[in-house]
């Protein structure tokens, strides 16, 4: 007996202590399952921010969406076919490389000329803030003009045959290129290109392209400076037509382009039975009947992605050189659309107070004409991403050509 009631007290104390160490273990895992719990939906919250595009577009969970986990790097695409048009893109490139929060890789589509100018300023970039890579692709007029006419339904005359590449970029990117932002060379990034390229993103994998839209007298129009583009939807529903998938295919191969031309345009009116490009205003009308006829596979972007320089419909709150103002359109990139001078910084209306594109927009295209090229470098003590530039001269092979040579006639 004495020795049960010698031992009762350390028994309390070690049950004592164990209810102790059951408490504070409860405790403390309800502590990590509220933090968890918290964590989980701040990141919600902040994916919420970041990625919500706009009403009028589509918009795709990040869960679901695979590419948003990892969403670099951001892929332009430029055509370009004149000195002019080079000097435009230099700026361009400046004003995307200085916001960009992501690497960078620009696909330009060039003569000779073009590619050999833009090269000297570029290689002043050799430790840039992120990466980048620049890949000119030397592309003739006798290959564009073949491909126009493999397609049936468009004019071929020299002036217009960069123009209607604009409907072929599908084609002319390569096949491990999935999606792509094509932007006018004449076009400014005055905020970061991720988030444009987020929405991109976000649309997949139903949306083709997204374009900003716009009605005139209740007539639809496309305006196709901006365009993002899944170049996987467009090539899997085969936006544009070809003899030679007809060959191959040894039938109808349900293109697009034929019967939306028709459907929205009406008839060809020219002789040869071929739409006249230059004189209905270039590729723009074309991206009309598709926006038209498949609705389904277009979105429109919202205003504040894409700014007309000189347009008096979007209040841009700068006039006075405030930073905002009411019913004021933030504006992410902006298109120098009425500035008619090669290149539009050369145009003297930049010099003159009163007019609107000046007061608007002078100090950002004063600011990236003037920055350094040197300037995109990071310090010596910062981390720094590597840039890679590559010249492909052996011509482009197009999405048909490759598509023949995958496959046998029937």
């Amino acid at each position: 007996m004495s020795s049960r009631h010698a031992s009762d007290p350390p028994l309390r104390q070690r049950r004592s202590d164990v209810t102790k160490r059951r408490r504070w273990m409860v405790t403390l895992l309800a502590i990590l399952c509220c933090t968890a719990l918290y964590a989980l939906s701040d990141s919600k919250r902040s994916h919420a921010r970041d990625l919500s595009p706009s009403a009028t577009l589509a918009s795709v969970s990040p869960i679901t969406n695979t590419a948003l986990l990892n969403p670099g790097p951001v892929a332009f695409v430029l055509l370009l076919w004149t000195l002019k048009e080079a000097a435009e893109a230099g700026i361009l490139i400046k004003s995307i490389l200085i916001h960009n929060t992501l690497p960078s890789t620009f696909h330009i589509f060039c003569s000779p000329d073009v590619s050999e100018t833009m090269q000297s300023p570029l290689r002043l970039i050799t430790r840039p803030r992120h990466d980048v890579r620049i890949i000119f692709y030397h592309l003739t007029r006798s290959s564009m003009r073949t491909r126009v006419q493999r397609e049936g339904n468009l004019s071929t005359e020299d002036e217009i045959l960069p123009v209607a590449m604009k409907l072929f970029l599908h084609e002319l990117l390569p096949p491990a290129v999935k999606v792509a932002i094509y932007i006018e060379p004449d076009a400014l990034f005055v905020s970061d290109p991720a988030a444009l390229w987020r929405l991109a993103l976000s649309l997949m994998p139903d949306v083709a392209p997204a374009v900003s839209l716009f009605y005139d007298q209740k007539t639809l129009h496309v305006n196709s400076r901006v365009l993002l583009l899944n170049l996987q939807k467009l090539r899997d529903v085969r936006l544009m037509d070809s003899s030679v998938y007809r060959k191959v295919d040894h039938a109808t191969n349900g293109a697009i382009s034929p019967s939306a031309f028709r459907a929205v345009l009406g008839p060809p009116t020219r002789q040869d039975g071929r739409y006249d490009v230059r004189a209905m205003g270039g590729d723009a009308v074309f991206w009309r009947a598709f926006v038209t006829q498949r609705p389904d596979l277009f979105r429109t972007l919202d205003a504040g992605y894409i700014s007309e320089g000189c347009s008096r419909a979007q209040g841009a709150g700068l006039d006075a050189g405030n930073d905002s103002d009411d019913g004021a359109v933030a504006p992410r990139l902006v298109h120098v659309d009425c500035v008619k001078t090669k290149p539009y910084t050369s145009w003297r209306g930049w010099e003159d107070a009163d007019t609107l594109a000046n007061r608007r927009w002078g100090d950002a295209v004063r600011y990236f004409t003037n920055y350094k090229w040197l300037w995109l470098n990071a310090a010596d003590t910062e981390p720094a991403g590597a840039f890679k530039m590559t010249v492909i001269q052996g011509g482009v092979v197009y999405g048909d050509e490759r598509y023949a040579a995958t496959r046998r006639p029937q």
